[in-house]
Parts: C-alpha cells; sequence; structure tokens
C-alpha cells in the first residue's frame, strides 16, 4: 500500500468517527440549539480533517 493510499485510508476512518459522533450528538440532542451545535461541530471537524489530509499528501516526499 502506497503513502498516498495509507493517508487517505487515515482520512476515511476519522470521517467515519466524525460522522459518528454527529449521529450520537443529534440523536441525544434535545433542542435546537444542541443540534446546530452538533452540526458546527461536524462541519468543522470534517473541514479540518481534510485540510490536514491535503496537507499530509503534499508533505509526502516521492517514493
Amino acid at each position: 500500500m502506497s503513502d498516498q493510499q495509507l493517508v487517505a485510508e487515515g482520512y476515511e476512518q476519522i470521517i467515519k468517527t466524525v460522522f459518528t459522533q454527529f449521529y450520537q450528538a443529534s440523536v441525544l440532542a434535545r433542542t435546537s440549539e444542541e443540534k446546530a451545535k452538533a452540526e458546527q461541530i461536524f462541519q468543522t471537524g470534517v473541514t479540518f480533517a481534510r485540510q490536514v489530509r491535503d496537507r499530509a499528501a503534499a508533505l509526502l516526499p516521492p517514493a
């Protein structure tokens, strides 16, 4: 497996975790404010994961 594939796989795992946390927070949310907070945290998590994935891919040395 290439380094690029490993980075992509790591990103996939993070997104799964972020989604699971979002799902759980959404199920437990009792108010619109709690739902909005869960959505904001999800969006922030996905955005940050993308940034880290892209930066990691850019930093990989040539094979």
